[in-house]
């Protein structure tokens, strides 16, 4: 398939000039939920948020980073370069996975004839791998972009292992499937469906021992999970029941959406160019609808799950684009049914090359490349004179406390020395709290009010230091 390799190479090329040159963090919790609990891992040292501290999530998504860390670190990687490491690795991942995904749904639908089947797929792979905004969030390190890969990497596989009737094979399928939601908890409402769905289309098997089956498998990675929490948090299914608990009321402090907040922030999801496509292909397919071939289609199968995960996540107050990522590639491929590529293949063959050529040249103006509001040098600067003071007072290491929203979005690197210990001040509940574990300060500007309410007593003086709006502070003596 020439142009199948084409529409790979080009996704491939644009997943790595994004992680390559765009040096700011598109979300701060990936570093505070994945990349710094990661080098915390392999290094000993880095900053911990208070989801750490208390024990609210698992350690699965780090240890899961932590081999990427490791090998940067081999390599002589750190800061933003052990960040496009773990970028290019994620980016090559969402390209396999996606054209994968692509090739095992498009196989499986009824269409007409296979021209039209070509079509499908096509089309679908060229939205998955040329999309400005797809690509963005195709290297993002995030929990919810990992939690799609691993779903849409589990489905063809569990799938596949269903049609064998031995109970190893769908013990192997419920573990797959249940293994997104060591990423995102939220995910066992997509995937829960889907093994029930599975269970259902297999009328001639022994269901009662295939459901076991299937349910000792999902069991064992829970069980794996909570045993995960009692060798790291210190209690058995910790995060779990955290999250469960406490999830919900937390959420609410960073912000709450009405429930329709997902229909409107489709555009800011899957980018205006997807959602004007999927607008018309659903007119044209509502426009011409008509019975396909009696076949176990994949995404009839996989439609309930995807809508109960986003109704269960509507009915959650804090609401972000980025928490229903794992229907998107279920919604794209269900655009190009047979009906909508009907349409498709009115356009004149020759059109198709000037199209890829426009589409190919439009994604890459399109992809935003932003850097950080601290740069790696910047950063280097600050902790360089943090070590050089420390030196001259013959202090082995020293505590290095962060006084700033979002610090991850301003600083450009990962723990990038090694006698600094970073306490990170959003982890307590009031600032003095966090200063009097530290030897010095870094106080973002928006946060100099609070620092100077906590320096009421005067235990803190200037140095005079200042990079991109931060002002380094050391505890007086």
């Amino acid at each position: 398939m020439p142009t199948a390799r084409v529409l790979i190479a080009l996704g491939l090329a644009l997943r790595l000039f994004v992680a390559l040159a765009r040096t700011d963090r598109h979300w701060h919790d990936e570093h505070y939920q994945t990349l710094e609990p990661a080098y915390f891992l392999v290094h000993g040292y880095g900053v911990l948020s208070w989801e750490w501290l208390r024990g609210f999530r698992s350690w699965a998504l780090p240890l899961a980073h932590a081999p990427l860390i490791a090998l940067a670190s081999a390599l002589g990687a750190k800061g933003l370069a052990a960040s496009a490491i773990a970028r290019c690795a994620y980016a090559l991942a969402d390209v396999w996975v996606l054209q994968r995904w692509v090739a095992f749904v498009v196989a499986r639908s009824p269409f007409e004839d296979e021209r039209r089947r070509e079509t499908a797929r096509t089309a679908a792979l060229a939205a998955m791998m040329l999309s400005p905004t797809l690509c963005l969030w195709g290297v993002s390190t995030l929990q919810d972009h990992l939690a799609t890969l691993l779903l849409y990497a589990a489905l063809p596989t569990a799938w596949r292992l269903v049609d064998d009737p031995r109970a190893a094979r769908w013990f192997a399928a419920g573990a797959l499937l249940a293994a997104p939601a060591l990423a995102k908890l939220q995910v066992a409402l997509f995937t829960a469906p889907v093994a029930l769905a599975l269970l259902y289309a297999h009328r001639g098997r022994a269901r009662a021992r295939d459901a076991i089956a299937l349910c000792a498998g999902a069991l064992s990675v829970a069980l794996g999970s909570a045993l995960l929490d009692l060798g790291t948090i210190g209690s058995f299914g910790a995060s779990t029941v955290n999250q469960l608990l406490h999830g919900e009321a937390l959420s609410r402090s960073y912000g709450t959406s009405p429930p329709w907040r997902y229909l409107t922030a489709l555009p800011a999801l899957i980018g205006v160019e997807l959602t004007a496509i999927a607008i018309a292909l659903a007119a044209l397919s509502l426009g011409r609808a008509r019975v396909g071939r009696s076949q176990l289609d994949p995404t009839r199968v996989l439609a309930p799950g995807a809508v109960l995960f986003v109704l269960g996540l509507s009915a959650i107050p804090h609401k972000e684009p980025r928490f229903i990522l794992p229907v998107i590639p279920l919604v794209i491929v269900a655009l190009f049914n047979d009906r909508a590529c009907r349409s498709i293949e009115r356009v004149p063959a020759r059109v198709a090359p000037f199209a890829l050529c426009l589409v190919a040249v439009y994604a890459f103006a399109s992809v935003r490349v932003e850097r950080i509001e601290l740069s790696d040098s910047d950063v280097a600067r600050l902790e360089e004179s943090v070590r050089r003071r420390a030196l001259a007072a013959r202090a082995p290491r020293v505590t290095l406390c962060l006084l700033g929203q979002h610090w991850s979005q301003m600083r450009g690197s990962l723990g990038v020395s090694a006698p600094v210990r970073y306490e990170d001040a959003l982890a307590y509940d009031r600032v003095e709290d966090a200063l009097a574990r530290c030897d010095f300060a870094v106080v973002r500007a928006s946060h100099q009010a609070a620092f100077d309410r906590a320096n009421a007593a005067h235990q803190w003086r200037a140095t005079g230091e200042h990079q991109s709006g931060c002002a380094l502070w050391v505890r007086a003596r």
